[in-house]
This record gives C-alpha cells, sequence and structure tokens, in this order.
C-alpha cells in the first residue's frame, strides 16, 4: 500500500525505538522520538497525535505494510518488540519483489558508463550485491529489457560541468564550431541540457541576438564559466511551451505551428497510427482499404522534414502545398541520385583508395 514520507519516517523512528532493549518505551517517549524525527524540538509541543501513533503501531503489526511487527505491551505501559532481533530493516524481501528488483537493476545497467550518471556504477554494484545474497544466480546472461542509447556520444562529458554551472547561474563561454562553418566564441546564458534522438544540446539565451539558441555538445570545442557579464535569470523561457509545438530542438523564432495533413498508405498506416510523430498527432479519417489520414499541429522545420524522410514511399504530405512541394523535391533529387549511374561510378572512383 502507498506509505506518505512522514509515515514512513514515523516507522522507521518506531522500529529504532523499539529495537533499542536499553531504554524502555512509553508511549510518550515513542510520541516524543516521532516528533523530534519530524523536524520538532525535544521543548517544543508533540508534532504527532496519541491517536497517529496508535494507528501507526497498528499498521505495523497488521502485515499490510510488508511485515507483521512483533509489537507487545509490557505491565500495560512499555512498548517492545517480542523477538529481540526483530527490525523491519531486516524482513526478508519477497520473491516478486526480488524479480522487480532485479529488472530495474538490469535497466540501471545500462545507464552505467554514462560520464555524466556520476556514481551510477557503484550504485548498481551495490544493488547487484544485495541481490546475490538474497537469490541464485540469474538464469538470463543478458537483460530482457535494453534501452536504445548512445552513452558515449561526443560533448556527454561536459554534461556534470554544465548541470553544475546551470543551477549556480552563469554565463558561459562557449567556442562552438557549427557544420561546416569556422569556430566562433559565444556568450550565452544557460537554462537547459536537452536530449533529443541521442544527441545532448546547450539551450540558453544569447544577448547579443536576443534569442534562444540550442547548441549541440559534441559541437562545442570548448567552454568556460568565466565572465564579467551579469547572469540574466530565466524568468521567460519555459521549455515545456517552447518546444511544444516542434519536433526535435529547432524552433525558428517567427514560425507559428500548422495544420499538416498526411496520407499514409495501408502498410506504413499501423506504425505511425501506434506511434505517433507529435503528441498533436490525430486520425483525420480511417479509409476502408487500410489507409489513413492524420494531421499534425507543428511548425516546419528540418526535424519534421527529416521524419517525413524516413516514412519513404508510405507517407505523402496533402497540407500545405508548400510543404508537400518542399517534400517532393527533396524525394525527387534522391530518386534521380539512385537513377544516376554516372554519379554513381564518379564516386566509386573518388572511394577507391589512390
Amino acid at each position: 500500500m502507498p506509505v506518505n514520507k512522514n509515515a514512513l519516517l514515523r516507522y522507521r523512528t518506531i522500529d529504532r525505538c523499539l529495537s533499542n532493549r536499553q531504554r524502555r518505551w512509553t508511549l510518550q517517549g515513542l510520541l516524543r522520538e516521532c516528533s523530534i524525527a519530524l523536524g520538532g524540538e525535544p521543548d517544543e509541543p508533540l508534532r504527532v497525535s496519541r491517536r497517529t501513533l496508535q494507528s501507526d503501531l497498528e499498521m505495523m503489526r497488521s502485515g499490510e505494510l510488508g511485515y507483521e511487527a512483533p509489537i507487545e505491551v509490557v505491565e500495560r505501559k512499555y512498548y517492545r518488540y517480542a523477538d529481540p532481533h526483530f527490525s523491519i530493516t531486516n524482513v526478508p524481501v519477497s520473491a516478486g519483489e526480488l524479480s522487480r528488483l532485479s529488472e530495474a537493476v538490469e535497466l540501471l545497467r545500462q545507464f552505467a558508463g554514462f560520464e555524466h550518471l556520476g556514481e551510477i556504477d557503484g550504485i548498481v554494484e551495490r544493488l547487484e550485491a544485495r541481490l546475490r545474497a538474497n537469490v541464485g544466480g540469474s538464469k538470463q546472461k543478458y537483460p530482457v529489457v535494453e534501452l536504445d542509447r548512445s552513452p558515449r556520444s561526443t560533448g556527454a562529458h561536459l554534461i556534470p560541468e554544465l548541470t553544475q554551472w546551470l543551477q549556480q547561474g552563469h554565463v558561459l563561454r562557449v567556442h562552438y564550431q557549427g557544420f561546416r562553418r569556422k569556430p566562433v566564441k559565444i556568450s550565452l546564458h544557460g537554462y537547459l541540457i536537452k536530449e533529443y534522438e541521442q544527441r545532448w544540446y546547450l539551450v540558453g539565451y544569447e544577448q547579443l541576438r536576443r534569442q534562444i539558441m540550442n547548441l549541440p555538445l559534441d559541437r562545442i570545442l570548448d567552454i568556460c564559466s568565466e565572465g564579467t557579464e551579469r547572469f540574466i535569470p530565466n524568468t521567460f523561457f519555459d521549455p515545456q511551451a517552447y518546444y511544444r509545438d516542434s519536433i526535435g530542438v529547432t524552433v525558428f523564432p517567427h514560425s507559428k505551428p500548422e495544420e499538416i495533413w498526411l496520407w499514409l498508405d495501408k502498410d506504413f498506416a499501423p506504425y505511425l497510427l501506434s506511434k505517433p510523430l507529435h503528441h498533436s498527432q490525430r486520425t483525420v479519417k480511417e479509409l476502408p482499404d487500410g489507409e489513413a489520414i492524420i494531421a499534425l499541429h507543428v511548425r516546419v522545420n528540418y526535424e519534421l522534414k527529416r521524419a517525413l524522410l524516413s516514412c519513404g514511399d508510405g507517407c505523402m504530405v496533402l497540407k500545405p502545398s508548400r510543404l508537400r512541394e518542399q517534400m517532393g523535391k527533396l524525394l525527387q533529387a534522391s530518386a534521380e541520385r539512385y537513377a544516376d549511374a554516372a554519379w554513381r561510378a564518379q564516386l566509386w572512383r573518388r572511394i577507391k583508395p589512390g
């Protein structure tokens, strides 16, 4: 059953007291210890009522928390455990709980090696050690759930330091080089680290251009937090609202979301109907032959076009006409390149060594 934080703290406090056989615990003494555990001072009024404590004792006895604490009353006044070796921290984990914990460890292990997750390797090792102490070796030699990830992507090593700078509020001096461009120096008021399709981005406010910028970490040559500029606190940038109408991280400042209709053929329709491209996706009509018309309410950007290209011939833009023409030109250029034997021959000559 769900247990709130205060109740859990009281159970642990009661357990600590009753496990201490060097002292005789009255109801008043337990009330005092529980009140102190909840942040009170010894000489302050009690923060826990008598009724609450008595309910806690009954709950710990009941078995509803996963254990039946052998709490007894001696001389009609003093509380203690009938079994001097009992403690709720020593209660064995059930087979079902061990199974679920094993699955969680397998998932955590897949993040081991992420440099920005710090000490997670050690956490996984300690959890595994506890599990080995309770159950035998697993029959599976590999995890039954595997995540799609790229933990060693370039730039991920910057995340731990960037996280601290963003939390503290720093103007970042970024030496950045875009694709096919010369390196530039950028002063960025950093607000967010965002991940999209296994690539990490630094998001912040660029004061010179007066706009939000997304910088891929793998294109950052150097970065530091030194500078004389005064940091501009984030009182205007809401990441959820900013990215709500976009696929990916590219948001053009003056662009507006558009209603985009897509036709899906009968073979491809089930994929996009079950795995939407965007949270705004809705089904306009499912046709009798298995085809479908869907609609998105998004900004047109690079990531949207790339997603549509990945659909191949199973998808076509119906509207707006401007986007339909753009996608048609991209697909036509690709088809012509596939059909161009002379271009392929020239490419092979360039590939061959010497």
